[in-house]
């Protein structure tokens, strides 16, 4: 038995310890024949494909990969290439006297925070280092759960970083009930179902700024990424990002996804490389002024 093992995180988000690392690994008798005399089909065929997240059960990663493990087989030859794209949302509770993105800049705004490295908290310092805003953190609670739980308390007046689709799937009724005002998009890219709600970079002052933020919002983009290593024969490789891609227009993978409270939308491997060539090609002093952000107190 052979078990062969390929990394499907990039290690641009490693770089930055801003995502957990998973492995995809495939188990196989091994063969005489060489790969290259192999179709890819010959290749997979009789194979395990095992989904290994290296995070906590639960969590974000752990339900994509279980997700995706449950329909990627019928694909096959099928591709790790990037699962979803998340939009973040600063968001304050209805009683909040900050009610327009525009109050962010003249208005402090209490937000909860999960830890220093946590997206609740670098989100907030990036945005007071980059456009001006004015975020207060509250720091040392569990989790996201415990940060609305503190708003609904009237502990806090909002988040700096909330998933849109984690809102729209799990909390729709706070929105039916109007109990949460979207502020500000944290993104590359504005939602298309969020047309009204501006984006963050369009307040971005310079072009230091702009690329500071397009480095760490480029990790939202990518959202949870799945990558093969190196030496993966070319045509397996194609095959495999086919396959994934084929999720997109999978009814029974997007049936699931709604049922699992999860919004998905497979993006293609290019968006991984345009985002490793930006990190690699930024300046020290960009690296130098996002990583004081990321780690505030080294």
């Amino acid at each position: 038995m052979k078990r062969r093992q390929f990394i499907i995180l990039p290690g641009a988000a490693a770089a930055w310890s801003l995502a957990a690392i998973a492995l995809i690994s495939i188990n196989s008798f091994l063969i005489a024949a060489p790969a290259a005399a192999q179709t890819v089909a010959d290749f997979y065929r009789g194979r395990q494909i095992t989904l290994m997240v290296g995070s906590s059960p639960g969590g974000g990663y752990d339900a994509v990969a279980r997700l995706v493990a449950r329909h990627l087989g019928k694909h096959i030859p099928g591709n790790p290439s990037s699962v979803s794209s998340e939009v973040s949302l600063v968001v304050a509770w209805y009683t909040s006297p900050v009610k327009t993105a525009q109050d962010l800049f003249v208005k402090q705004f209490i937000v909860g925070g999960t830890g220093p490295t946590s997206p609740l908290e670098v989100s907030a310092r990036l945005l007071n280092a980059t456009i001006g805003t004015k975020f207060k953190i509250i720091g040392g609670y569990p989790g996201q759960a415990d940060v609305l739980l503190a708003m609904e308390r009237g502990e806090l007046e909002g988040t700096a970083d909330r998933n849109w689709s984690e809102i729209k799937t799990q909390h729709s009724d706070l929105l039916k009930e109007k109990k949460l005002d979207l502020i500000l998009q944290v993104a590359l890219k504005r939602a298309p179902d969020l047309p009204d709600v501006p984006l963050a970079m369009d307040f971005m002052k310079n072009d230091t700024d702009r690329q500071i933020a397009q480095l760490y919002l480029g990790l939202k983009e990518i959202a949870r990424p799945i990558l093969v290593g190196p030496g993966v024969p070319k045509v397996r490789l194609e095959a495999l990002r086919a396959a994934f891609m084929a999720l997109k227009g999978d009814a029974e993978f997007q049936i699931d996804a709604e049922k699992s409270g999860m919004e998905v939308d497979p993006a293609p491997a290019r968006e991984i490389d345009d985002y490793v060539k930006l990190v690699t090609s930024a300046s020290p002093e960009i690296v130098s002024r996002l990583t004081g952000i990321l780690n505030p107190h080294q």
